[in-house]
Formats: structure tokens, sequence, C-alpha cells
């Protein structure tokens, strides 16, 4: 006869079930950094307040570098990103390296024109002070493109009335097409942000000028089409 009060050894149990479920959580992870994420960050960079209205004023001043200011009429049927960022900030030196490589990778097309506008986080500037802190900067990671500085903040003032900002924050960059419209809005960083910048840098540099010559009404034409 069969003691049955003897406990039965237990059943060995299968991981199969706890390894599908890993794997299935494994997979969609990657969906969402892959794909998912990604898209979300674009979509939003095409639609903040502001995208598709023209930059109403740009009037930069030459901070290293270089001698010569910026200007909307110095951009214009140019492809410009401008990044506002400043030495201080943890994000912005994050970002950084990413930048240089896209510099690098458009500086030598005439089309296209990176503004780098450095600032110490306050609305006047103290430009010598700013100047000595990006030229160190730049010393200490071997860059060489120029940069400029917005010295009593209306450009940011500008910016952040257009876009909605609650204040201004670090690093913002713009995406203008070359007629100064406003195509695409970073505010802050993440990863991926520098790759969203070079996809649409390089598919408004392959539409080439296309309008130009045009005059207005080229730029009607494409107001129409917001």
């Amino acid at each position: 006869m069969l003691d049955t009060n003897h406990p039965q050894p237990p059943k060995p149990r299968s991981h199969w079930g706890t390894v599908a479920v890993i794997a299935i959580g494994a997979v969609l992870v990657i969906v969402w950094v892959s794909y998912l994420r990604p898209h979300m960050q674009l979509d939003e960079a095409l639609h903040q307040a502001g995208v598709g209205q023209p930059l109403s004023m740009l009037e930069l001043q030459p901070l290293t570098g270089t001698t010569e200011g910026v200007s909307l009429e110095s951009l214009h049927g140019k492809v410009a990103l401008i990044n506002y960022w400043g030495p201080w900030c943890g994000f912005c030196v994050e970002e950084f390296p990413h930048l240089v490589e896209l510099w690098d990778k458009n500086r030598g097309n005439p089309e296209f024109a990176f503004v780098s506008v450095s600032s110490a986080g306050r609305g006047e500037e103290n430009v010598p002070e700013l100047k000595d802190q990006t030229e160190n900067f730049f010393k200490s990671r071997q860059a060489s493109f120029p940069t400029y500085v917005d010295p009593d903040g209306g450009n940011r003032q500008i910016l952040a009335s257009l876009t909605d900002m609650n204040g201004f924050g670090y690093p913002t960059t713009v995406l203008l097409d070359r007629h100064g419209i406003i195509r695409a809005l970073w505010i802050g960083y993440e990863p991926g942000y520098s790759n969203q910048m070079e996809q649409l840098v390089s598919k408004l540099l392959s539409e080439g000028e296309g309008k130009k010559g045009e005059g207005e009404e080229g730029k009607k034409t494409m107001n129409d089409e917001r």
C-alpha cells in the first residue's frame, strides 16, 4: 500500500514562463528605445509652439573665433542651427560633443550655418567674463567653431515669447530654414536629439535652394503650405 501520509516531492517548476516574460520585456524595451521614444521626441521637436513661424529677430555679437556678428539677413538662404548653451550647464556639456560632430560634418557646406550662442544663464551678460569661460571650455575640448553672445538677452526674450517658454531653458536649439522659418525646436537635452538635428538639417539641405530667386512669391508659397 502507498503511504498517503508521506509527503510527495514537489514537481519541478518550468522556467519557460519566466524566460518568456523576460524576453517579451526585453523586446518592448528595444522597441521603445529604438523606435517609439525617438519618434515621440522628433514629433515633439516638430510641433513645439513657434514651429512654422518666422523668427522675428536675431542680432548676435561675436564672442570667440570671429569678428563678425550674426543676423537674420546674414543667414538668409542658409539652413541654420542655433544653439543656446552655457559652459556651466551640465546638459549643454553632455550635448556639446554631438554638436561638434554635426558641425564638423557640415562645415564645408556654404548653405549651412551653425550658430553657437554662449550664455552665463542670465539676462545681461558679462561679456569679457563669458568670453574667458567659453575660450577655456573650448580649449579643454579642442573645439574651434565661432561662438556668439546675446548681450542684453533680447534675442532670448523674443524666442521665449514666440515659443511660449516659461523662462528660458538651456540648452535650447532652433532649426531655421532658408527663409528664417522655425522648422524644429529642442528645449533641454536627451540622447537622440543630435541625431534628430542631423536628420532634419540633412533633409533641409537636400531640398536645395529650390525657391531661391523666386523672391517674395517663393516665401508666400511656403507660408501658404503652413
